[in-house]
């Protein structure tokens, strides 16, 4: 059941994202035309803005101990940007998601 609902989810997304230019949040990480991002508190204090663009090296997203792990390019390689638990609403979605924005973002270049 879920290969038919997850490319609604993701589809549903992408209108938002791209056509509408919202931003779209999946527990809380945000998604928008340009990349994906979410706000960690810094250690004296604050916040701080960590970020993807979709211009970037972006890698899919893996599934481990019941969380989705996300990536970013660092130093050459991948390294993990955050995780969230596949208990939060939509979460299994991201690694569909993350290439189809991906591939839109390209494609609009």
């Amino acid at each position: 059941m879920s290969h038919l609902v997850e490319p609604l989810i993701v589809k549903k997304y992408i209108e938002q994202i791209f056509d509408k230019g919202e931003t779209v949040k999946i527990g809380y990480v945000e998604f928008n035309k340009d990349g994906y991002s979410y706000y960690r508190s810094k250690f004296f204090g604050g916040k701080v803005k960590e970020s993807v663009p979709f211009d970037d090296n972006l890698y899919v997203p893996k599934f481990d101990s019941g969380d989705v792990i996300l990536f970013k390019h660092a130093d050459g390689k991948s390294a993990q940007f955050t995780r969230i638990s596949m208990s939060t609403d939509n979460a299994v979605v991201l690694p569909e998601l993350i290439k189809a924005c991906a591939q839109i973002y390209f494609s609009k270049k």
